[in-house]
């Protein structure tokens, strides 16, 4: 009976050493959880700068629309009487919408990158939880 009795008590040991470390497992998860939560709020901020900024390229894209057609009958007009002020407004027109699409481009250049960077990091936490699952018997 005693015999019985030290297997029940190193059977209560190891299933106490196995509790510890689900909870340190699951500790982990829960990070790893908190990490996800952060990583989809940034991809909500991120989505919501892109809408935004498709909002943007909307308007700038029928601004250009609308200052090409102007241009165009300006043009017409230019060639029949073309002075030194009129070619000054158009030159400096064009130049303020060269510069505003300069910079849309390198601002959706710099937020593709950081997507980039926040989606191979993303794939990378998820490959390890993968890995982590079997070895844990979640799978």
């Amino acid at each position: 009976m005693e015999e019985i009795m030290k297997k029940l008590e190193e059977h209560d040991k190891i299933f106490e050493e196995h509790n510890k470390r689900f909870d340190e497992h699951d500790k982990r998860f829960d990070e790893i959880d908190k990490r996800f939560d952060e990583h989809d709020k940034r991809f909500d901020r991120i989505e919501k700068r892109l809408d935004q900024h498709d909002e943007q390229l909307e308007i700038i894209a029928s601004t250009v629309l609308e200052h090409t057609e102007r241009l165009d009958r300006i043009e017409v007009r230019l060639e029949q009487t073309a002075t030194k002020a009129d070619v000054f407004g158009i030159m400096s027109t064009l130049n303020t919408l060269v510069v505003l699409a300069k910079n849309n481009n390198q601002e959706l250049t710099v937020l593709a990158h950081a997507q980039k960077t926040t989606n191979d990091r993303l794939d990378t936490v998820e490959k390890d939880i993968k890995q982590m699952k079997p070895l844990l018997g979640l799978s």
